[in-house]
């Protein structure tokens, strides 16, 4: 066990010592061990309120190890949803402010330019879209760095919001590396008959946390979140599913779906998280009782990586043919800046009418 980390007194997992409930089964860990009885031969045993803190029995999958039920599973994830929601609260508010400045910005530059009346015009001044371009990677940017800080919250309970800012942006590169193998090996999944781009889906839906606990980097993380569903996929896609299916009819609620979506999406990525470390933990268990539980597995955990890396490639490769075409289609649509386009008219009269 490394330096800072402890094992919850319920089910052995090993976690930062920093942490306030176990993300495994939920107890409260602090609680538990002050709580706790001792039973027989010594060993402690938790008090009454800690034994009302787990969540339901786990199920037994084929293998004949553990897994949460899916209420386990929300059980855990409102625990983490529930402490941390005043730093989801101010995070939200923190992105938004800057995402509004951003946006009143770009409006004006846009106003002064004499643009303001584009919409009525046709196609849209290639310079208006250079006052639009640095706003809107500023706010993408804001975007991508407040939802890694609202990952790194959830899986990390020890980090204070200003704590996981910091490391969202020590780490921002990693997040948005693997974020792109990800795309680029579902884009190629789904290219190639749609099925296999749900198996991929459902493997590397973990990576991100993968790259959160700093376990693995890139193509690693993907492969590593792979390793733990591997052999109990059908078990991670309906407990995935499930909380796909709560968020897709949230969006479908008309007027406050927006809302119930957004704050639904911590609850979601907590969800997540309690069954990344759910199927950790079976693991653990399982290695730790000498039961063989995925046969051939070490292996194999070297071989058939420079598989990955062409689907990953011919992933990459479709996103940037995408691209290229949204560019391309985008551009009909823009004409050499001046208000009015006064300037095309004068230099370039054969191209003057929108296309």
């Amino acid at each position: 066990m490394g330096e800072g980390r402890m094992l919850c007194p319920e089910c052995g997992l090993e976690q930062p010592e920093v942490n306030t409930f176990c993300p495994a089964c939920g107890v409260e860990i602090r609680k538990c061990l002050r709580g706790g009885q001792e039973g027989a031969g010594g060993q402690s045993r938790p008090g009454p309120e800690e034994t009302e803190a787990r969540p339901p029995d786990s199920g037994r999958g084929p293998e004949g190890h553990n897994h949460a039920h899916i209420n386990a599973l929300f059980g855990g994830a409102w625990r983490i949803y529930r402490e941390r929601f005043p730093d989801f609260l101010l995070l939200f508010f923190l992105t938004l402010l800057p995402l509004l400045v951003i946006a009143g910005i770009t409006a004006a530059l846009v106003f002064a330019a004499g643009l303001d009346s584009w919409p009525n015009e046709g196609s849209f001044p290639l310079g208006g879209a250079m006052l639009v371009a640095p706003g809107a990677l500023v706010g993408a940017f804001v975007y991508t760095l407040s939802f890694w800080t609202l990952l790194i919250l959830v899986s990390d309970s020890g980090l204070t919001l200003s704590g996981a800012v910091r490391k969202a942006l020590k780490s921002l590169f990693s997040y948005l590396w693997v974020s792109i193998l990800f795309a680029a090996a579902v884009t190629a999944g789904f290219v190639f008959f749609i099925i296999p781009g749900i198996v991929f889906l459902v493997w590397f839906a973990f990576s991100v946390f993968v790259v959160a606990g700093g376990e693995a980097k890139g193509l690693a993380a993907l492969l590593e979140s792979r390793r733990q569903v591997k052999g109990r996929w059908w078990m991670v896609f309906w407990r995935l599913l499930a909380v796909w299916a709560v968020s897709f009819f949230f969006g479908l609620i008309p007027l406050l779906g927006s809302v119930l979506s957004l704050l639904f999406t911590p609850f979601m990525a907590a969800y997540v998280y309690v069954l990344y470390v759910e199927l950790k933990r079976s693991r653990e268990m399982a290695g730790k009782a000498g039961q063989d539980v995925f046969p051939g597995e070490a292996a194999q955990a070297g071989a058939g990586r420079g598989k990955w890396i062409f689907l990953v490639a011919a992933g990459l490769l479709i996103l940037a043919l995408l691209a290229a075409a949204g560019i391309k289609k985008a551009g009909k649509d823009f004409y050499f800046f001046a208000p009015h386009g006064r300037f095309q008219e004068e230099n370039h009269p054969e191209d003057s009418r929108p296309i």
